[in-house]
């Protein structure tokens, strides 16, 4: 009499592992997938946000003298400081923020800083209120595509001291 597992059992054995293996790497990497989506999407929208912050700290301590306005465009604005230019644009999905000394004749920059301040951002429209040749309010909007369009919107008050 011969003892062990016929050819049979250990076939039907084999089969119930490897279904059991294949549902459970099938369940870790949809697992993984939808966790990696999840944290490229929340860091898109912390970065947008974070960019933004950024934005109104600079916005805040703009001049409200027109004259100290070198540039105004709705993706681009160019301001002077009481040593510096600062310079926010929005281009290629990359909001830029650039500080230095920028030559409105010749609009070029000499002596900059340019920092990619956000990615994968959609559009960028930047809208300046004057009044009586001062610059009283900014407002902003940044969109990112994530799954669902997120549009962060903002007007801030310039309060800075004049030059």
């Amino acid at each position: 009499m011969k003892t062990g597992f016929s050819l049979l059992s250990f076939l039907l054995y084999l089969l119930l592992f490897t279904i059991l293996t294949t549902i459970s790497f099938h369940w870790v990497i949809t697992s993984c997938i939808k966790s990696m989506t999840t944290a490229r999407i929340n860091n898109a929208v912390i970065n947008a946000y974070m960019a933004h912050d950024i934005f109104m700290r600079d916005a805040r301590m703009a001049p409200t003298q027109e004259y100290a306005w070198k540039k105004i465009t709705p993706t681009g604005l160019i301001w002077h400081t009481k040593d510096h230019d600062i310079g926010w644009f929005f281009e290629h999905n990359m909001l830029i923020r650039i500080e230095g000394q920028y030559n409105k004749q010749k609009q070029i920059w000499r002596k900059k800083t340019r920092s990619i301040v956000a990615q994968h951002i959609t559009s960028v429209i930047f809208d300046v209120e004057k009044h009586e040749n001062k610059i009283i309010n900014i407002s902003t909007a940044f969109s990112v595509e994530v799954p669902k369009p997120l549009i962060l919107t903002n007007m801030v008050a310039i309060r800075n001291r004049e030059l």
